[in-house]
């Protein structure tokens, strides 16, 4: 019986967990979209080792967004790769999306990399839970 109690305990808790907010949490890495994305470019796996389940603060250049999606991307206007960054959505009303061409500074959790080696059409690095630094309204 308090072999069953446990486990439902358990899964009621797993069940009903949330991620924790970013605002508050320090970054383990600081670091250029343009540097992070070239990090990748040269090697791949030992960069997905070291980011993994990480927190990292990203300063580039907004080159394109989606706002039905809640999305940024950073990096170099004239290439292929981007840092894609999907904000937070807990922090939607206090967000004022920057203008493209300005750079922004996000804090956001890794979660992986997209590398099209075939057709040439770049990579996109995976952040999510992303929140704007100083860029709340007033």
């Amino acid at each position: 019986m308090i072999i069953v109690v446990a486990g439902g305990l358990y899964g009621y808790k797993e069940y009903t967990r949330t991620n924790k907010k970013l605002d508050g949490v320090k970054a383990d890495f600081t670091t250029a979209a343009d540097a992070l994305i070239s990090e990748f470019d040269v090697k791949d796996s030992a960069s997905y080792k070291k980011y993994d389940d990480k927190i990292i603060e990203v300063t580039g250049i907004m080159k394109n967004s989606s706002l039905e999606n809640f999305t940024i991307f950073l990096g170099d206007p004239g290439k292929l790769s981007a840092v894609k960054c999907e904000l937070d959505t807990s922090f939607r009303n206090n967000t004022v999306f920057p203008a493209i061409g300005s750079e922004v500074k996000v804090k956001g959790h890794f979660v992986g990399f997209q590398k099209d080696e075939m057709m040439g059409l770049g990579m996109d690095i995976s952040l999510n839970r992303c929140i704007i630094l100083n860029n709340e309204k007033k």
